[in-house]
């Protein structure tokens, strides 16, 4: 369930005393609205009409997101967030 993640970020937020959005200075602001909605768990038809884009622009947003990070999946941008993972360089 996606809403442990959202908790585990903000537990993980708290005890560093960092903002876990930081990790997104990287992205564009549709690539970060793109990306928080990627980690609460949303599909790409729900980011796309929460966003009024298409979702195929949602999966171009995606796929830049990935290759910003060097990534491959939802799963490793989640690691990121919490802080398992490299950032964007």
């Amino acid at each position: 369930d996606h809403a442990y993640l959202t908790a585990a970020r903000q537990v993980s937020a708290e005890k560093s005393g960092e903002d876990p959005w930081k990790k997104f200075s990287g992205l564009s602001k549709r690539e970060c609205q793109v990306a928080s909605r990627l980690l609460q768990g949303k599909t790409y038809r729900v980011i796309g009409a929460e966003l009024s884009i298409s979702e195929n622009t949602v999966k171009y947003y995606v796929k830049n997101i990935y290759s910003k990070y060097n990534i491959q999946s939802r799963a490793e941008l989640i690691r990121i967030v919490l802080g398992e993972e490299k950032e964007v360089e």
